[in-house]
């Protein structure tokens, strides 16, 4: 058990029966603001000694549970037209079904009609993929190791299967992707980012099916509100990727989660600003930070998740909200040459500071933990 220090920090602690919860406010013990960037209202420090001792305990409030795996949801596949990220607008139009587009040959661009074939392993089409098209890589896509498809211009599918390819491969996207339903990646398939920015987004409802690849890119989710992102396995990503919820859902479906950061924030050129994160019973770790602080109507169903924020490294650690319930949360907050911050009026079932963590936490909010302190 680990020793709780606490510098330039006031915490009140209000302990009371096994059914009450306690409070922990955070304030400067002289009433000051000390700066933090561009945000002045930031005061407080919380730091934790790495130094074995024993740790007061604290009665247990009532644990918030729910069962918010997700059972039964149609999946609607939509073909519609893509529409631009940079308005931030997704507009569905109906088109008649498209056709099936086996990818052919070897290394190749995405945009080379040679490289895709109406049948797997046929001829050459002509033709590249359209919103209404789904793709496939299989075992007659490649008949050497090593192959690079590269995204070299912005490319579009319905649904993208990589089941059953030979040999380690890699999907090279040196711009965006726009999907429009299901991704299906293989054990030994690598996606990697050959420009920082290319990412894909998914514009219509879609299961992520990682199969244990290798993933280096972000995923922007920008759907109809009640359409959703569901994550059917284990979805383990570098550090530098991410997932960006502007509209739409994101089901975790109680799989584990790995990646540099969790953002949601406002559409308002959507029509329909929606947003809703359900993380069941995931364990889902972020080396980077969980970002809220611009969404104003996020619904987060946190069920009995562990969310996990932080690195031993030198990445920078945050968690910013405008106030949302969590479940259980572990900050692992190494020191950095800027202050990490905990923003919001948030509400925890167990929170969780790591041995040697730094953590500054917003003035005037109030951050209440319902079962442990630790």
């Amino acid at each position: 058990m680990k020793k709780l220090y606490v510098l330039l920090l006031l915490v009140a602690v209000t302990h009371l029966s096994s059914a009450s919860n306690y409070s922990w406010i955070s304030e400067d013990v002289n009433g000051n603001n000390p700066a933090f960037g561009s945000d002045p209202s930031a005061k407080g420090r919380l730091s934790v000694d790495a130094t074995p001792s024993s740790k007061p305990t604290h009665s247990a409030g009532e644990a918030i549970a729910s069962d918010s795996k997700i059972t039964n949801k149609s999946i609607e596949k939509k073909a519609i037209q893509p529409a631009a990220e940079t308005n931030m607008v997704s507009t569905h139009v109906r088109m008649f079904t498209g056709v099936k587009l086996y990818w052919i040959g070897n290394s190749g661009n995405w945009s080379d009609g040679n490289h895709w074939s109406l049948s797997s392993g046929g001829a050459p089409s002509g033709s590249i993929p359209s919103a209404a098209d789904s793709v496939f890589f299989d075992l007659n896509s490649f008949t050497l190791l090593s192959q690079n498809v590269v995204v070299d211009d912005l490319a579009f599918f319905l649904s993208m299967d990589w089941t059953g390819i030979v040999g380690d491969q890699s999907l090279v996207l040196d711009t965006n992707m726009r999907g429009y339903g299901d991704i299906t990646f293989a054990p030994n398939l690598t996606v990697v980012r050959g420009t920082s920015s290319a990412g894909i987004t998914l514009f219509d409802q879609a299961q992520l099916t990682a199969n244990a690849s290798t993933i280096d890119c972000s995923f922007l989710v920008l759907m109809d509100p009640t359409d959703s992102l569901l994550i059917m396995d284990d979805l383990i990503m570098s550090d530098s990727s991410s997932i960006f919820l502007l509209n739409g859902e994101v089901y975790t479906l109680d799989n584990n989660l790995v990646m540099g950061t969790m953002k949601s924030l406002n559409n308002p050129m959507s029509g329909a600003d929606q947003r809703k994160l359900d993380f069941g019973n995931s364990i889902i770790e972020l080396k980077v930070s969980f970002d809220a602080k611009e969404d104003t109507v996020l619904v987060l169903n946190a069920g009995n998740s562990h969310l996990i924020i932080g690195d031993t490294m030198t990445y920078a650690n945050d968690l910013l909200s405008l106030g949302l319930n969590f479940y259980d949360v572990t900050l692992n907050f190494s020191l950095v040459n800027r202050q990490q911050v905990v923003r919001g009026n948030n509400t925890f079932h167990k929170l969780t500071v790591a041995p040697g963590s730094v953590v500054y936490l917003q003035a005037n909010v109030t951050q209440t933990v319902s079962d442990s302190l630790v």
